[in-house]
Order: C-alpha cells, then structure tokens, then sequence
C-alpha cells in the first residue's frame, strides 16, 4: 500500500503477505490537496507521482516492488565480476547501474534505489555484513538495555554519502518519465534482525523480548523510528536536488516482518513507528527541514 501526502509518498513494501499480488501496481489515490494543480505542474510528473496524487491517469502506474531485476542476466553478469551484496549497493557507480538494469530493459513507472534495509546500520554503531549463501549477518545482536544505549543517532550525509548521490544521479538519468523511489528498512524490521542478528524463521529473540522485556524493544524502536525518519528525509533532500519544480517525493518502507506485530501484541502503529504518532510522523518528518 502507499501512504501519501501532497509533498511526500510512501510507498510500504512487504507489510502483509495478504498484500503481496498487489505490491507491484500502484492503484491512484485521491490524496487532499492543499494547491491548485494546473495541467503545466503536472505535463512534465512521471505517471506514478500524478497517480499518487490522486490525479486521473492514463493508466495505472506499474514498476517493479525488488529494487532490480535479479533475474536478468545482466544483473548476474555484473555479480560475477562484483561478488558481495555491499559492494553492489554501496559503490555509487554499480548501485546506479543496477538500480537503471530494469528500466533500460522495461521502462517501468518507478526506479527504486538498488539498496538494503539494513545499509544504514552501521552509522547507528551497529557493524553487519551480508554473506553469500546465508545473508545479513549481526555479530553482536542487541538484546540488553545497556546495548540499546550504544545505537547512537544516525549521520545519514556522513554514513550513507552514496545513498545520496545514487539517488541524485538516478533522478537525473530517468528525468521526468519516471519516479524514482529510496529505500528504506522500517523499524520493527530492522529490530527483528538487529535482536535475532540476522535472518530468522522462528524470530524466537524478538518474541522472547516482546514479551519478558518490552521496555528494550520499545526503546530500541524509539531509536530506530528517529534514525529511519531523518534516513527518509536524507533521501528526499537528495531526490529534491536539482529538480526544485518536482514537488512529490517516493520512498519505499520495506517492513518484511510486519506479519509479526499481531503475533506479540503490537498494534500496527507500534510495528512501524513506535510512540511517535504513526506513519504520520515519519511523513512529517520528510517536509520538515528539507
């Protein structure tokens, strides 16, 4: 589903599996205006920003909700030469050209940033790798209070510079025939694999935690929520870069665990962003500041 504002769009990936035969199209909209919308500041939008809008469409948009197309053999070519995850995503040049692999190919209505939920961990103190054949991998998984205290707040400019320039360059390359959407991880997703310290089938620590120790969740998806606010607005200020007459904004909220929020007895506003309001915060946050 996307959640949408006049300014900024969300777009939450992953948040039930009953949702996932609809996660590749985006249906319009209405959203409440709060301007006019005259045919010369929506001629040049991309489908998708107009459809988000609420405005009527040719069509409904279409793009592909995996950040590349992973089974093109172009894609696997370049994983031969490149072979980890991390250095596909995090060297600006690769994480542009296989971010562009399905759009050249296609020409889908969105672009999404070619990244990983868990890239902005390491500026929030929390080091992780991703191996092959196993995937993200947590050495120290946070399950104490005490290690909570250690995530500090995240530097997204100084963490993740080619998140921004990535996003930069992509909304360069693509202009105005298509969106380009971040990328980001939302708290309660991050959290299962920050406390299971990787992937998990069971997601036994964080149920166990839930459970016998809800003031660490709690306070760990206080930390999360705000790093992952200022992480989207990060992305947006950089989208917003040389394109001050595009005025709405994609960002993809991947929550993969969201299934899990009714098994431990969080409501979803809980599950996505702890505390704080709801989505509505994280949407305040991309406008404010930027």
């Amino acid at each position: 589903m996307q959640l949408c504002n006049q300014k900024t769009a969300v777009h939450v990936a992953g948040a039930s599996r009953a949702s996932r035969a609809q996660r590749s199209v985006c249906r319009p909209r209405a959203a409440a205006a709060t301007e006019p919308v005259t045919a010369s500041t929506t001629a040049a939008e991309p489908l998708m920003m107009r459809a988000l809008r609420g405005d009527a469409v040719e069509r409904p948009p279409v793009w592909m909700m995996r950040q590349a197309g992973r089974y093109m053999k172009v894609y696997q070519d370049l994983c031969k030469k490149h072979t980890t995850f991390r250095e596909r995503s995090e060297n600006v040049d690769l994480a542009v050209e296989v971010s562009l692999q399905p759009w050249l190919a296609f020409k889908p209505d969105g672009v999404i940033l070619f990244s990983d939920i868990l890239t902005p961990l390491p500026g929030m103190n929390i080091p992780f790798d991703i191996t092959a054949g196993k995937g993200p991998v947590i050495a120290e998984p946070i399950r104490t209070m005490e290690q909570v205290k250690q995530v500090t707040k995240l530097d997204a400019e100084g963490a993740c510079p080619f998140v921004g320039e990535s996003l930069r360059i992509l909304r360069n390359e693509v202009g105005n025939e298509a969106a380009v959407l971040g990328f980001v991880g939302a708290p309660f997703t991050l959290a299962t694999y920050i406390v299971e310290g990787g992937s998990s089938k069971s997601f036994a620590h964080i149920k166990k935690m839930a459970f016998a120790s809800p003031k660490v969740l709690h306070a760990l998806l206080d930390k999360l929520a705000d790093n992952v606010a200022d992480y989207v607005r990060y992305q947006v200020r950089w989208l917003f870069k040389d394109h001050n007459n595009i005025f709405l904004y994609l960002v993809t909220l991947f929550s993969a665990a969201g299934f899990l929020a009714d098994y431990v007895h969080y409501q979803v506003r809980f599950a996505v962003f702890p505390s704080r309001g709801g989505v509505v915060m994280l949407l305040r946050c991309c406008l404010a500041g930027s």
